[in-house]
């Protein structure tokens, strides 16, 4: 499943992302639920104040070895240290972490930050010169305390000595000193009377409970108990010198072996793995399948300026947020979106001068692509979530229904849908437009977005593996990939 540039269908949905990210509107994001009237800038505040109360109390090499044992827990499956969640725990002589913290803030200041930062992160980066698993508490120097600003990424970044003297220190660079960075968590919200909006898709049910509020991961995918099921789709690997994409459906395969061998300009491949038609054999009709569906199976970043634009030292681990949109039966704009936390390392070679595809286990699966009800193109929009000032944007979206469907008698004689003919057949379509609003949050970083359509296929490459005085069976090593200018995204139609 080698991830390759497509030069033209892109071209278009590329330069309507960037005239997009040109606006002070970036990209979506999950809702969150005001807290209270609190800026932006009252926030920055706040960070501020206690970074300099911070980098005082990290003199002491206790409190240094309960950052780093914190961090090391990873309870939001990165280096992060919620500090509503850890301010009662005790650090020495049975003082609290907030006790202790409170013998360093000579302006009294504490209590209201907490009051109003429910998402005081602490994050302890993980570089090449320092990490978490490297730190000598004991032994290394008292780590400077810089603060995140996701509205300003190309500004150098702020950080505090333990006299409150400020330096900074480039975005782009690592530094190679101890260093913990301030910042709002990217992984959690706060959670309302209501509980609703506030979490993708409502698949995480795990609650932080404090004395002041009540925190919810905004996915399940950020709950460090939740472990992926088994996938019915690997990474590569090699079987007598042949590059073997594992498990592709059958069907799917033999939806591009007929193709290729009665090649025509209507074999679309999802019309015969949905609807079981290809026209060259006779079979133009046929019910749809719904044990298939659309899945992203892997993402790879264009360059490595474009990761490093998605992911400072700062951050951590990224949130890549995956958005699918799709008219739907009622001409309302659906949308499905899928969260995923990734090591920045794990999209970079070996010695870090070039991007790699990595494969998501399991795949990132949408729905069912009913051309009936959805028409002949989706929509995908990818960014990577920073948290900062939340908005709304207005996503807009185009897609072709043709009237090539009838009721019929079909399996047991009762009626149902029946597709008439390839695409759209000789039918007539109708355009759709419509809208949906969607949040996002202004520190985002747009990667962009991208048009599949119908007539796409779905696997592109294969090889032949022989069997010595047998046959021969025929080998996907490509399937189809979007470009969305930032990032390619391997999209396949599979089993569910």
């Amino acid at each position: 499943m080698n991830l390759f540039f497509k030069i033209l269908k892109t071209t278009l949905v590329c330069i309507m992302s960037l005239i997009l990210f040109s606006c002070s509107d970036h990209m979506p994001h999950v809702e969150k639920e005001a807290l209270s009237e609190i800026s932006q800038d009252q926030l920055v505040h706040f960070h501020d104040e206690f970074a300099k109360i911070l980098a005082k109390v990290v003199v002491e090499p206790e409190v240094r070895e309960f950052i780093k044992q914190e961090a090391l827990k990873q309870f939001d499956k990165d280096y992060d240290v919620l500090v509503h969640l850890v301010k009662d725990v005790p650090v020495r002589e049975g003082k609290s972490f907030k006790e202790v913290l409170k013998e360093y803030d000579t302006d009294d200041q504490l209590d209201r930050i907490l009051k109003n930062a429910p998402l005081l992160t602490i994050f302890v980066p993980d570089l090449s010169g320092f990490s978490p698993h490297t730190w000598n508490t004991s032994n290394d120097v008292s780590p400077l305390v810089a603060i995140r600003n996701v509205e300003n990424k190309e500004a150098p970044v702020s950080m505090y000595d333990a006299k409150g003297m400020v330096t900074t220190h480039p975005l782009n660079s690592e530094p190679d000193f101890p260093v913990l960075v301030v910042k709002e968590n990217e992984r959690l919200v706060v959670s309302s009377p209501s509980g609703s909006d506030l979490r993708v898709n409502n698949s995480s049910s795990t609650k932080i409970v404090t004395d002041d509020f009540t925190l919810e991961f905004i996915s399940e995918e950020f709950e460090p108990e939740k472990v992926n099921i088994s996938t019915n789709r690997g990474p590569y690997h090699t079987w007598f010198g042949y590059q073997i994409l594992p498990n592709v459906d059958v069907k799917v395969t033999t939806a591009y072996k007929k193709a290729m061998e009665n090649p025509c300009s209507n074999c679309y491949h999802r019309d015969y793995i949905y609807y079981d038609i290809f026209e060259p054999e006779g079979a133009n009709e046929g019910v749809l399948d719904g044990n298939y569906e659309e899945a992203v199976m892997a993402i790879k970043f264009n360059s490595v300026t474009a990761l490093e634009t998605a992911a400072d030292w700062t951050e951590g681990n990224l949130e890549l947020y995956i958005y699918a949109f799709y008219i739907g039966a009622t001409s309302s704009l659906d949308k499905t979106l899928k969260v995923k936390s990734l090591l920045k390392d794990k999209l970079l070679n070996q010695d870090q001068t070039a991007t790699k595809e990595y494969v998501f286990d399991p795949p990132l699966s949408f729905v069912t692509w009913d051309m009936k009800k959805y028409g002949d193109r989706w929509k995908f929009w990818v960014y990577e979530n920073d948290p900062s000032v939340t908005v709304t944007k207005t996503i807009t979206h185009t897609t072709e229904k043709g009237s090539n469907f009838e009721l019929k008698p079909v399996i047991g004689g009762e009626e149902g849908v029946v597709k008439i003919n390839a695409g759209f057949g000789n039918s007539s379509t109708t355009t759709h437009t419509t809208t949906t609003e969607v949040s996002y949050t202004t520190g985002s970083d747009n990667l962009g977005e991208a048009i599949l359509e119908w007539t796409d296929p779905v696997v592109i490459d294969h090889t032949l593996i022989c069997i010595v005085g047998g046959s021969c069976a025929w080998n996907p090593i490509e399937t189809y990939v979007e470009n969305t200018g930032s990032v390619l995204l391997s999209i396949e139609t599979i089993k569910k």
